[in-house]
């Protein structure tokens, strides 16, 4: 229950929506929720949208919070929306820090090494992922050597907007591993015609 307090998206309408979807069974109580987004959704409210790999990852307590935070250091090999700083700092609330750890549900844990393509918003010198892990795209290869990038959505639940349709196939129950794989030049492509209209 505490993951869906703290994701839960802002309004009244959402946070009766949820309550409401709650009472009637519909929505998994170990998930958080989010507002559904498309990928045109995502890439026009974003003020950074990147790909590239995770250099560091350091978790801490932070004070004025009051929770553990990890910051993730992701090296961009290519900017499709923003600045194109050479390196963006992403802040996650949780972490492990001295035998305690917390974690948002249906928020990513990146490790170093790991290769993404992340919609961001920029906060000064660090930046949060737009909507915890239907923000966060994992790039992997076959065995020819194309790559594509896909979402890990365990642990969410998407609900609609009060002016949103449902697009073919999207649940209201959490979603399900892997939900959202795009060839990676498809989804870089799909990212440039959102951010162009």
């Amino acid at each position: 229950m505490a993951g869906i307090g703290r994701c839960t998206s802002r309004g009244s309408f959402y946070g009766v929506a949820v309550v409401v979807a709650l009472m009637c069974g519909t929505l998994n109580a170990d998930a958080s929720v989010v507002r559904y987004q498309s990928i045109a959704d995502l890439s026009r409210a974003a003020s950074d949208v990147v790909h590239g790999v995770v250099t560091a990852r350091v978790s801490f307590r932070d004070a004025a919070l009051g929770r553990i935070v990890t910051r993730t250091t992701v090296r961009v090999s290519r900017a499709l929306k923003g600045g194109g700083a050479r390196d963006v700092v992403v802040q996650q609330m949780g972490g492990s820090v001295g035998g305690v750890k917390s974690h948002v549900i249906g928020d990513c844990e990146f490790r170093v090494g790991d290769e993404v393509v992340l919609f961001l918003t920029r906060h000064g010198a660090t930046h949060t992922l737009l909507s915890l892990g239907q923000a966060t795209f994992s790039v992997k290869a076959d065995r020819a050597g194309n790559k594509f990038a896909v979402r890990d959505m365990r642990g969410l639940a998407r609900v609609l907007g009060p002016s949103q349709v449902a697009p073919p196939g999207l649940s209201r129950r959490v979603a399900k591993n892997g939900e959202g794989s795009f060839m990676l030049p498809a989804l870089f492509d799909e990212v440039a015609r959102a951010i162009a209209k």
